[in-house]
């Protein structure tokens, strides 16, 4: 059952009152034209509101580390639904009044990666491979195949998993999902959602985007020579920026994960090692992932040199500066090195992963051979932020090299491709009323903790 107002948003519904909350839910569904719908149902009242009081609750709980850290621990199905809840919160515009939006990205980010779950809503239905399906590429962590359905050609990112570690790898695979599933740009790779492969004795995940002919950047533009490279500089910026300004950290830029769409327009993708950076009142509890698993070639001096390291906005532009040089040059930063061993030592004596010459290739000109220089300043605090690339760049101005609209164009296209691929998930039901206790019994608990603490405290 789907609404007849106006596309409602649950934040907008919770600010209601007058409702009775033990018979209440949310129901998450996706209409004919694509639309994610957003439905309250009563089993007395159909068309009754939500409470005020749920979202003051949430508000609550966002507010202190304790509430956070309970929230963020829960386990099995409450975990669940609150990671259905809080995905529910996220859609649609903030409302007025309701000043939590990024620390619900942060809390639903924690609660997905501790419990190794994602929302419901990501789930789609009845895509299956063939009786024999053949890998196309073979990564360290996963599989993938291309696969026809729904009029379109997907990529099929399938989870490898081995003997014991398959918590660790659904871990990853929740996280990123939580963070790409967020993301809506030109010049990122869309995200479908995540379907099921196997049967019940064995599941296997796979996360599923389109299918992008033209591969990564580096395979296509050995075969296109004649290809401008700026242009491709620019979409790689305007995507990272895009990730920076929403307080992502992408974690593993390099060519390699950086596909060229229909259009020959670049979108960054792989976001399995993208962490999320938290404001002020998160701090003290850090969410960046360390710097394992990083590719050295593309790594920032800091990350190799320092004891805990993690990956940062400022490593980030390290590594799109080697990008750049891929995409200039088609060579690989530190190009002469054939292991590891001979890169780490190099970053630590602060060499550049190599030496630009203007003269040798095409469109390299004398200010973009600074600004890729500029990007690898030995120091994290040296480097030039994404807006001021972007800037550098002339990327934030309308360009004749956009064909007028198309890149907003090409966006809608796949943004289209994405409200078609989630039209087959079946509607999502939140039950209120657990949520209200669940959130009331945090609330209660870390209070009662607080305050045994603070009696303690007065006996000293």
């Amino acid at each position: 059952m789907v609404s007849s107002r106006p596309e409602p948003h649950l934040k907008d519904l919770l600010s209601q009152k007058d409702f009775q909350a033990a018979n209440q839910c949310i129901v998450l569904s996706v209409d004919e034209a694509g639309s994610q719908q957003v439905e309250m149902q009563t089993p007395n009242n159909p068309s009754a509101p939500t409470p005020q009081h749920l979202i003051d609750l949430l508000s609550a709980v966002l507010q202190t580390r304790q509430k956070r850290g309970a929230l963020e621990n829960l386990k099995g199905g409450d975990a669940q639904l609150l990671v259905d809840f809080l995905y529910s919160v996220l859609l649609g515009p903030a409302s007025p009044g309701f000043k939590h939006q990024s620390r619900v990205l942060v809390t639903l980010y924690r609660l997905s990666k501790m419990s190794a779950l994602h929302p419901q809503h990501y789930v789609l239905k009845d895509v299956v491979l063939d009786q024999r399906p053949v890998a196309v590429d073979s990564g360290g962590f996963c599989d993938v195949y291309r696969e026809y359905y729904g009029g379109q050609y997907l990529c099929l990112r399938v989870l490898r998993v081995y003997d014991g570690g398959e918590e660790k790898f659904l871990r990853r695979y929740s996280k990123e999902t939580i963070l790409w599933g967020q993301t809506e740009h030109p010049n990122i790779l869309p995200f479908y959602g995540i379907c099921y492969l196997g049967n019940e004795s064995f599941k296997q995940i796979c996360l599923v985007s389109p299918w992008m002919e033209n591969g990564n950047i580096v395979t296509y533009l050995a075969t296109h020579d004649s290809v401008p490279r700026r242009p491709l500089v620019c979409d790689v910026a305007c995507g990272l920026k895009y990730l920076h300004d929403n307080h992502i950290v992408h974690g593993d830029l390099k060519g390699a994960n950086i596909l060229v769409n229909s259009a020959g327009r670049a979108c960054l993708a792989d976001f399995g090692l993208a962490s999320i950076q938290a404001d002020k009142m998160f701090s003290s509890r850090a969410t960046t992932t360390a710097s394992v698993g990083c590719t050295y070639r593309w790594a920032a001096p800091e990350l190799v040199e320092e004891d805990t390291p993690r990956l940062t906005k400022a490593s980030d532009v390290w590594a799109v500066g080697c990008v750049f040089y891929e995409i200039f040059t088609g060579l690989l930063p530190f190009n002469e090195c054939s292991g590891n061993a001979q890169i780490i030592r190099k970053l630590m004596r602060g060499n550049w992963p190599a030496v630009l010459d203007v003269v040798r290739w095409t469109d390299l000109d004398e200010s973009m051979r600074d600004l890729i220089y500029g990007c690898w300043a030995e120091g994290p605090g040296g480097r030039p932020t994404c807006q001021q690339i972007v800037q550098e760049l002339g990327a934030d101005r309308p360009s004749s090299e956009d064909g007028g609209n198309g890149v907003r164009d090409q966006f809608a296209r796949e943004k289209q491709r994405f409200r078609d691929a989630m039209r087959k998930n079946s509607d999502i039901q939140i039950d209120l009323a657990r949520v209200e206790q669940i959130l009331s019994g945090v609330c209660t608990v870390t209070s009662r903790i607080f305050a045994s603490c603070r009696i303690r405290l007065m006996f000293y």
